[in-house]
């Protein structure tokens, strides 16, 4: 059902008059609310399901899952998004040298700003409607997130535009998480999150710890020796800890536990 049309005008010299116009349509749909995540797993343990992983360099892993097993799985790529803006903040630091000392009360560099802005926006609500769309795909009626934690610089040396590129990134997750749910509630299906304690480092197939190098986990079970990408172990063990049989690993294992 529309409602009253909206004209919206947006200042940009990229379009005649240095003026972007936008029509506004605004639709109404009503939707059953989704039932709780608990109910409906009692209700059908087997039900389909899609999990998914959140990272830099991916900015999605995520898989399918029917009658408990894995039938689909597709991967979001972010290495270009964050080139691209490790681009642009390198060159907002590079005016900010060449400018001398900031105004206070004054945005430097206002269109390099918009336009990393532009860029995570873009991205996060494109990957969005691909998870959600995944999800009608298969069926999915949950779609299963990590809980995201406080950020945490990286331990390594980087140069400002690169910690600064990995803090947005990490941010960016929230933005899609923040559409996700927004989507998903339009289609019926329930998002919900999980402790990504160990999902990156135990092995989804034996339960054994493993160790993960980069973005490669490799078992250390000696009859096993499972090596598959680290973000796609973290989204199968996402749907073990959804079911409840995910296996922490005992206090000997890991003196020095880590999260994913």
């Amino acid at each position: 059902m529309a409602k009253s049309l909206t004209v919206y005008g947006k200042r940009d010299k990229r379009y005649p008059g240095g003026v972007r116009y936008a029509l506004h349509i605004p639709m109404e749909k009503s939707v059953d609310k989704p039932r709780k995540a608990e109910e409906q797993r009692r209700a059908n343990p087997q039900m389909p399901v899609v999990t998914v992983d959140l990272g830099v360099g991916r900015l999605a892993v995520m898989g399918a899952f029917v009658e408990g097993k894995l039938a689909a799985t597709r991967f979001v790529d972010g290495r270009a998004l964050n080139h691209r803006r490790h681009r642009l903040l390198t060159a907002i630091h590079r005016k900010r040298e060449q400018s001398g000392r900031l105004q206070p009360a004054v945005q430097d560099n206002a269109n390099l700003w918009n336009k990393i802005r532009n860029l995570d926006e873009n991205a996060a609500k494109q990957t969005a409607v691909t998870i959600v769309r995944f999800a009608r795909e298969h069926g999915a009626r949950v779609i299963v997130f990590e809980h995201l934690r406080r950020y945490r610089p990286p331990k390594e040396k980087m140069s400002r535009s690169g910690r600064k590129n990995h803090k947005r990134a990490y941010w960016l997750r929230g933005q899609i998480m923040e559409w996700v749910r927004d989507l998903a509630f339009r289609e019926g299906i329930l998002t919900v999150e999980r402790n990504p304690a160990y999902t990156s480092q135990v092995c989804p197939h034996c339960q054994a710890l493993g160790e993960r190098n980069g973005s490669r986990f490799t078992c250390k079970n000696p009859n096993h020796r499972y090596s598959a990408d680290a973000d796609f172990v973290g989204m199968m063990n996402l749907y073990r800890k959804w079911t409840k049989t995910f296996v922490y690993p005992r206090k000997g294992d890991d003196p020095k536990p880590e999260v994913a």
